[in-house]
């Protein structure tokens, strides 16, 4: 694990208070925080609080509910990467363990992993697609809800 996904880990983990504390520590010690590679890299791990912010901020997106058994799951997150480094600001790629978030599973009725929910400019859910794709077929899933060029 590199030392971004590292930071990117523990800033999920620790909510906003603990992030700031970490950012602090993290920045009095000279580590530079925005300096790890490609940042379309790893795909961000959401709770509840976070999507909802992504929801609000006015980009399409994807939401990958997943377990850590799933084999599927683990082929469908570099596909998931390539997007987002592909399209970068203009879509949110997320993903949530569907175990541990059983109600936001539940919320998006999540039968299957992996399951992709895809949410449109206002946050409203435009579709669920269940199994491993390409990131080819993400981007053409992308664009026939009109939501990339």
């Amino acid at each position: 694990m590199s030392k971004r996904q590292t930071i990117l880990k523990w800033l999920v983990r620790l909510g906003a208070l603990g992030a700031l504390v970490l950012v602090i520590v993290l920045m009095s010690s000279g580590t530079p925080l925005a300096t790890y590679g490609d940042p379309g890299e790893i795909i961000l791990e959401a709770d509840s609080g976070q999507l909802e912010i992504a929801l609000g901020d006015g980009k399409p997106g994807i939401l990958e509910f997943y377990t850590t058994t799933c084999p599927w799951c683990k082929k469908l997150e570099p596909e998931l990467a390539k997007v987002n480094s592909q399209l970068g600001e203009k879509v949110f790629v997320y993903k949530m363990n569907a175990v541990k978030n059983t109600h936001e599973a539940r919320k998006y009725q999540v039968e299957v992993v992996p399951t992709m929910v895809i949410f449109d400019f206002h946050g409203r859910v435009k579709d669920a697609v269940v199994g491993y794709k390409t990131h080819q077929e993400i981007l053409e899933i992308l664009k026939s809800h009109n939501l990339i060029d």
